[in-house]
């Protein structure tokens, strides 16, 4: 939800001596295209694009750290006729090959009894979702939380579906948490170790407090919302980005060190991969190791 811009605006990388460039992108796809070109070296995606990347090595990266758990924001919209999730055999969804929010609505089918044969999916780029939707296509969308607002805002034909609070609840709960990912390039944190722990240090300690701290998240929220109407497609009002950010939880990069140890990184990425393999989205399973890089946040949270 690029927090990391608030941190630029601020100055606060550059106060590490850091010189700090943020690049908007729709999704992760193009990310790590322009990661490989070596035009991007840390990129903060959905978790679930950079299984693909690993496994194809377009680009080597690491995992190191998230820059929310927004479990919760997730929203799946449908047409209003359609009444529940199980209902959607048969019908039309539009998203974004291999987004996470494709492996969301992969959940929610799941979890209802269904799978991606079930329904037609429609695959087209995130900034092509709102005029679709709003156009007449599709019976359901699993779009982003810069999409499904203005989606909502502008057809009177469409309704909040499914959202992640409901994973867990009956009927068949799934117990996912949905990481957002920030990974870099593994050429450049092995020769820059030390502009890379003083980004994270940035990200995950002075910026993450404050957009939680009950003194500072109103300003950090209209900060934010400020700079997304300016640079991005964000149709949100103040008050609905708002409602969002209270719903995300941001950990400090201590408690990040805690997630890598107590494996709850592992169990919740081993799970996407082992699904995403299972589904045919990614060419093969493999041990959330292979891409985890814990040293990063271990020093910002010892610094």
């Amino acid at each position: 939800m690029a927090l990391q811009a608030v941190a630029a605006t601020k100055g606060w990388f550059k106060e590490k001596g850091l010189d700090v460039e943020i690049i908007a992108f729709d999704a992760g796809a193009p990310l790590f295209e322009a990661m490989a070109a070596g035009k991007v070296e840390i990129g903060h995606t959905g978790s679930t694009p950079i299984f693909a990347v690993h496994v194809t090595g377009t680009v080597p990266i690491y995992f190191i750290g998230t820059h929310g758990e927004a479990t919760p924001i997730f929203k799946i919209l449908s047409r209003k006729s359609i009444q529940s999730p199980a209902d959607l055999k048969g019908k039309v969804g539009i998203m974004a090959k291999g987004s996470v929010n494709h492996y969301f609505c992969l959940l929610m089918l799941q979890k209802y009894g269904l799978s991606e044969k079930d329904v037609t999916i429609v695959h087209m780029d995130y900034a092509d979702h709102v005029s679709a939707f709003v156009g007449g296509n599709g019976d359901f969308i699993s779009t982003g939380t810069n999409f499904w607002p203005q989606i909502i805002a502008q057809t009177s034909d469409a309704k909040i579906l499914f959202d992640g609070t409901m994973l867990d609840q009956p009927p068949n709960p799934i117990k996912e948490k949905m990481f957002e990912a920030t990974t870099v390039k593994r050429e450049f944190a092995d020769k820059n170790h030390d502009a890379v722990v003083a980004y994270v240090d940035v990200l995950f300690n002075r910026t993450h407090r404050y957009f939680t701290e009950e003194a500072t998240k109103a300003q950090a929220h209209k900060e934010l919302w400020d700079w997304l109407k300016a640079n991005v497609n964000f149709g949100a009002s103040l008050e609905e980005l708002t409602n969002l950010l209270n719903q995300v939880n941001y950990p400090t990069a201590a408690k990040q060190v805690e997630y890598f140890r107590d494996g709850t990184f592992k169990a919740s990425f081993q799970h996407q991969i082992q699904f995403l393999a299972e589904n045919g989205k990614i060419a093969r399973e493999f041990p959330f190791e292979e891409l985890a890089n814990s040293s990063f946040v271990e020093a910002a949270a010892s610094g």
